[in-house]
């Protein structure tokens, strides 16, 4: 039998939790053989010593005292962990870093560009033009066609 089994075992003879068939079983064992006599020895020694040990009980508010103390810290948030900074300069702080993004955010809220409706529309006479410009010239490359592109663009804007 493994020790750790027959421990268990054993305790349980000690505290006279097993079974007729087990109890003659365990009897059987220790009579037949020394190491498990040894082990329900110092195992009634140690029962026995457990026995007599002073037993201790916490005070009667410790439970209240703990639980109590658990509450104050859960309690304490986020911010409490500041408290070594005067307020006045956390206050400070907060209301600078609002309006500095306020401020580095402003242009953009008010730079929107608004197509003007002459952009927009095209009529079939801006078609013919471009249309015609570009039957006279052969744009074999990219930057050609958009440098077209751009000059057309500025020379209709200065009309």
């Amino acid at each position: 039998m493994k020790k750790k089994m027959m421990q268990q075992l054993l305790l349980d003879y000690i505290d006279g939790t097993l079974d007729e068939r087990r109890k003659e079983e365990i009897e059987s064992l220790l009579e037949t053989r020394q190491e498990y006599q040894e082990l329900y020895k110092n195992l009634l020694a140690m029962k026995s010593d457990l026995a007599s040990l002073k037993k201790y009980s916490p005070s009667p508010f410790f439970a209240q005292r703990v639980l109590a103390e658990h509450r104050q810290r859960r309690q304490q948030g986020f911010w409490q962990s500041f408290n070594f900074l005067p307020r006045r300069l956390v206050h400070a702080a907060l209301i600078t870093s609002v309006i500095l993004l306020l401020l580095s955010g402003w242009p953009h809220f008010f730079a929107t560009e608004t197509p003007q409706q002459n952009d927009a529309i095209l009529t079939s006479e801006d078609i013919l033009i471009n249309t015609d410009a570009l039957a006279d010239q052969s744009l074999s490359t990219d930057d050609q066609a958009l440098q077209f592109a751009l000059m057309d663009k500025s020379l209709n804007e200065g009309e």
